[in-house]
């Protein structure tokens, strides 16, 4: 009989600590979209994107009130390269105002923050330590901290750009690839190539981490 063990992944488990922590950035993220708000000559508060993000919400709003994604009506020029995200968009805009809009595709960025920081610390779990097992929690802790304070994610992704999407979809992808590679499933399969899929639909240059990874 082999003396080798097989390893397995710790498995998945509550962690307070990883609960307050996105409880706090959660507060945090919601703070820093209200002062990126203002009030108005017309005394509504409104809210602003990045340049570009705005772009794909021209586009999400001509969709979602049947003109098409087209910058102006009658006018089929593509001027946007996040399809994913500016599908997204229309979701809002066709149930909401543009202002109102505006604010929800902003905290709508914060689930694909905390989301990204969780399968972070999933692909964690599948990365051997050995003998330092025992400090697997603190491993978990800083990887879903480190995730958490990377301000460009959040500074992105809270401005209306598909950085956030495109981040937890990688993330995801790659914890998928790890599955598939202790053991092979149609399952995984089915769902690496779905999370794949919606990787390229959000940014086609996703192809570069995916062909890296």
């Amino acid at each position: 009989m082999s003396s080798k063990t097989e390893y397995r992944p710790a498995p998945a488990r509550p962690n307070l600590s990883l609960a307050v922590l996105a409880g706090l950035y959660t507060v945090w993220a919601i703070a820093f979209v209200w002062r990126g708000s203002f009030v108005a000559i017309d005394g509504n508060r409104y809210s602003s994107l990045f340049d570009d993000a705005l772009i794909s919400m021209r586009y999400a709003w001509n969709l979602s009130h049947g003109a098409g994604l087209v910058w102006n009506p009658g006018e089929y020029v593509e001027g946007y390269s996040n399809l994913l995200m500016t599908l997204f968009m229309s979701i809002w805009t066709f149930f909401l105002t543009k202002r109102e809009a505006v604010l929800a595709v902003k905290l709508a960025g914060i689930p694909f923050i905390v989301g990204s920081a969780y399968f972070a610390v999933r692909i964690s779990r599948c990365i051997r330590l050995g003998s330092g097992e025992a400090a697997r929690p603190l491993l978990e802790l800083m990887v879903y901290a480190g995730t958490l304070l990377y301000y460009p994610l959040s500074y992105w992704t809270l401005m209306g750009m598909e950085t956030g999407m495109l981040t937890a979809l990688l993330l995801v992808s790659l914890w998928q690839a790890f599955r598939l590679g202790r053991a092979s499933s149609i399952k995984d399969s089915v769902l690496l190539g779905l999370s794949l899929g919606l990787l390229y639909l959000t940014r086609a240059d996703s192809l570069v981490p995916r062909c890296l990874s």
